[in-house]
């Protein structure tokens, strides 16, 4: 299956163009360790007693998916525990949100 996103000129989005380079694979760790760079920050995020969401995540460490980098995390054998919270929006709304803490190998 061949996808296509192209803006109405016929240019390609740069980070769709990375993608659609790589074959619409994910990435994998190219630093000689189970761990991509991105569970490396998670996991040292977690380590030092901090808590994670997915706001935090975007924020400091710059990634988007970390429910994803979570998951993945957990498969390698990490005790990461998820709480659930309810907070209120801004636009006053009570919404339920993941909280997420540990990183101890188990």
């Amino acid at each position: 299956m061949e996808l296509h996103f192209q803006r109405a000129d016929g240019s390609v989005c740069g980070v769709v163009q990375k993608v659609i380079e790589r074959g619409l694979r994910p990435q994998k760790p190219t630093n000689g360790n189970q761990m991509t760079k991105q569970q490396q920050r998670i996991l040292q995020f977690l380590t030092s007693g901090k808590t994670l969401t997915r706001l935090i995540s975007w924020r400091e460490l710059g990634i988007l998916e970390c429910p994803a980098r979570i998951s993945e995390l957990r498969d390698l054998g990490y005790d990461i525990r998820t709480n659930r919270v309810t907070v209120i929006n801004r636009y006053g709304e009570s919404v339920s949100i993941a909280e997420w803490t540990g990183g101890a190998r188990r």
